[in-house]
């Protein structure tokens, strides 16, 4: 359906050839042209007065430069890891896409606004005339109906946007977590060379005062076996300290886009940021964290995102049936030269307005395919989100069950090390005393507990540590701006220990005599241990 509305000198149809009209004169004829310049504005400014204003694309975060020396707090490298990431870099490149996406969708639906020129030259025997032509056309063209397809494109480009926020928020947590967690394994590895380093020195040190006793009588060929097979089960896990501590270290770096090979400075283990639990690990608080992380997680966010993009393209599929309305206005203008009755050129201007309604009928079932698919993918969408939510509950319940073993654990860990220091102490002034009883296999395997001990103790401090960021990020929590600084807990890795082989007699740690009622080994009040006298 065509309707055409009468032209001011003589009408022009875009797809035909113009019908020039003699006008008085070249400039006349132009003047007219710039005469009708005000219908073009007419028709465009209905059209951004309806249009949807664009919406604020997301920028992308400040790039940062990485320090010259690893950081070794780890507020440091949180920041570090969430600007030099490639997760987080990927997020909001993701971000960015779909806004740009959404802006063209906005944009289909504005008015379309094209300037053609064109020019020709016509000769030949089967040509109507000879000469040049030249014509300049002004066109504008505006879809007005179209069934509601142009409205479900565009919700379905504004979800992508809020899927895209959503799974930004989801990298953002992740990078924080495995920041948090490789942190954590170096403190460990750290600690465990050190541990196993002190053991080892401890353990050189008393090979010259074994060999002499050994020379003197003192003490038989087997414990300087037995010193030597400590000794080399000890270089053993020494080395594996090490090979852990250079891999963590590795990871580290790559989470800062570092060379694996850096080198790190020994990470502080003070003032430490944590997530804020207190909310939510209280008697009845993990049941409404829950409930609200299955609400607004970024996780099933991104999910319900998913599902209306798949309802928004079952409606375009369900849609495209739908008939259209369109609307175009053209002005045109042209110049003829060549052979004419009196041989002056032929000029002239035209303007055609058409209103274009199309309805398809047929298309050989595409358009049921289309919505079968559509169909499909919304059910799959739906899907998702339910098996998203039920592992989203698991893992929430699972890390609250973590945290809750872990507080417990680094309690009795911290007894533990204790036990194994005071131990240690007792095995050490046996030892020494010249104790018929006390045997170097007694001591080294006080030693060798005491040290194992503090090793374990640092892994419970860690994993009890790593259960808050767990629980955080399991319930969609786990924010930067959300951190607290908390002090390192107390360990008693520091505590003073017996030297290997003291010159003098060792200042043991203050006991009480046997006969009050305290038996060797036994834990005393506070730090006080009954070590015999």
């Amino acid at each position: 359906m065509k309707l055409e509305c009468a032209p001011m000198m003589r009408t022009f149809c875009p797809d035909s050839r113009f019908r020039f009209a003699r006008t008085p004169g070249h400039h006349s004829a132009w003047r007219g042209w710039w005469q009708r310049w005000w219908q073009i504005p007419v028709l465009v400014l209905p059209a951004c007065l309806v249009s949807t204003a664009l919406q604020a694309q997301p920028h992308l975060p400040v790039s940062c430069m990485l320090a010259t020396q690893p950081p070794a707090q780890l507020t440091d490298l949180l920041d570090e890891a969430l600007c030099a990431d490639a997760r987080t870099r990927l997020a909001w490149q993701q971000i960015q896409l779909q806004s740009a996406r959404l802006d063209a969708q906005l944009a289909s639906a504005r008015p379309e606004l094209n300037l053609r020129l064109e020019t020709g030259r016509e000769s030949g025997a089967l040509a109507a005339s000879s000469g040049h032509s030249r014509t300049a056309t002004l066109e504008l063209g505006w879809l007005l109906l179209d069934g509601g397809r142009q409205e479900a494109a565009t919700r379905a480009a504004r979800l992508a946007v809020t899927e895209a926020m959503a799974q930004r928020d989801t990298a953002f947590q992740s990078v924080l977590l495995d920041t948090a967690q490789a942190y954590h394994a170096v403190l460990d590895a750290q600690q465990a060379l050190q541990a196993r380093q002190a053991l080892q020195d401890m353990l050189a040190a008393l090979q010259p005062d074994l060999q002499q006793r050994h020379r003197s009588g003192k003490a038989e060929h087997t414990a300087l076996l037995e010193l030597r097979q400590a000794r080399t089960r000890n270089q053993i896990s020494l080395r594996d300290s090490a090979l852990a501590l250079t891999v963590a270290r590795a990871r580290l770096s790559a989470l800062t886009s570092r060379a694996p090979d850096t080198p790190w400075p020994a990470l502080a283990d003070t003032a430490a940021p944590e997530p804020d639990t207190t909310a939510f690990t209280a008697v009845d608080g993990i049941e409404r964290s829950l409930s609200q992380a299955l609400d607004d997680h970024p996780e099933l966010a991104a999910a319900r995102a998913r599902i209306g993009v798949a309802r928004a393209a079952l409606d375009q599929a369900e849609r495209a049936g739908r008939p259209t309305l369109g609307l175009s206005h053209a002005l045109g203008r042209g110049r003829r030269t060549g052979e004419t009755a009196d041989g002056t050129p032929v000029s002239g201007s035209a303007r055609q307005t058409t209103l274009t309604l199309t309805w398809p009928l047929f298309d050989g079932g595409v358009r049921q395919a289309q919505r079968q698919a559509a169909s499909v993918e919304h059910a799959t969408a739906r899907t998702a989100l339910e098996d998203q939510r039920q592992r989203l509950a698991v893992s929430v319940w699972e890390a609250y069950q973590e945290w809750r073993t872990a507080a417990a654990v680094q309690t009795e860990y911290q007894d533990l090390v204790r036990l194994a220091r005071g131990l240690l102490f007792a095995e050490t002034a046996r030892y020494q005393g010249g104790d018929e009883d006390a045997s170097l296999a007694d001591l080294l395997t006080a030693r060798q507990d005491w040290t194992d001990a503090q090793i374990e103790q640092q892994q419970a401090s860690s994993r009890q540590r790593l259960s808050r960021w767990r629980l955080a990020a399991s319930l969609g929590r786990l924010e930067r701006g959300a951190l607290r600084p908390t002090d390192a807990p107390g360990r008693l890795a520091a505590a003073p220990v017996p030297a290997a082989v003291p010159a003098a007699r060792p200042t043991l740690p203050p006991t009480r005599p046997v006969s009050g009622g305290c038996q060797p080994g036994t834990l005393g009040q506070g730090d006080a241990w009954c070590v015999p006298r």
